[in-house]
């Protein structure tokens, strides 16, 4: 049977591997890429930045939620919450502002029902890419936090930062 602690695992070529969390985390990872790389084009307008900023924050999210979940214990046989288990391992000291506000917003956005309008136009002000960036940044330290580090020498991603360095502050979007 293989471990439940997928962020473990350090032999991808094993048949019993799967890693959904990483899996996750590559797709977020691409899909912020493809906002670099398309941010100043005429094309790419601020309601496509908010669109992509709000896909990035769901499939990091999926991520980390299920990192956290996989990797926190049951309380009368119940997965704890990604706020919760964040809670649990960064006790004893406070959850950081930034994933608070990650996970938030990563709740509003993906589930079903009300419109989360009030998200996706937080994602469409100057502030907005370097505010994804924090967000992000904020989620990716959960895999240090989780793993202890030694994800690092096998999985390149955990690592990954987030940043528009080098674009304009804030990147340039074609008029809309």
């Amino acid at each position: 049977m293989p471990d439940k602690h997928f962020a473990y695992t350090t032999s991808p070529d094993s048949p019993d591997f799967a890693n959904l969390q990483r899996a996750f985390w590559d797709l977020a990872v691409e899909r912020f890429g493809w906002i670099k790389a398309n941010a100043g084009q005429t094309h790419f307008l601020w309601s496509t930045f908010a669109t992509e900023a709000a896909v990035v924050i769901v499939l990091a999210g999926t991520a980390i939620s299920e990192l956290l979940g996989q990797n926190t214990p049951a309380k009368n046989g119940r997965v704890p919450g990604p706020k919760e288990a964040a809670a649990v391992r960064y006790h004893p000291d406070p959850v950081p502002v930034a994933l608070i506000e990650f996970i938030d917003a990563y709740d509003a956005l993906r589930h079903f029902g009300e419109l989360k309008w009030a998200v996706v136009q937080g994602l469409m002000d100057d502030t907005s890419p370097a505010r994804l960036c924090r967000l992000l940044n904020a989620a990716g330290d959960v895999w240090d936090k989780v793993t202890d580090g030694s994800d690092a020498p096998y999985y390149s991603h955990s690592t990954y930062r987030f940043s528009f360095e080098g674009f304009d502050d804030p990147p340039s979007f074609g008029d809309e």
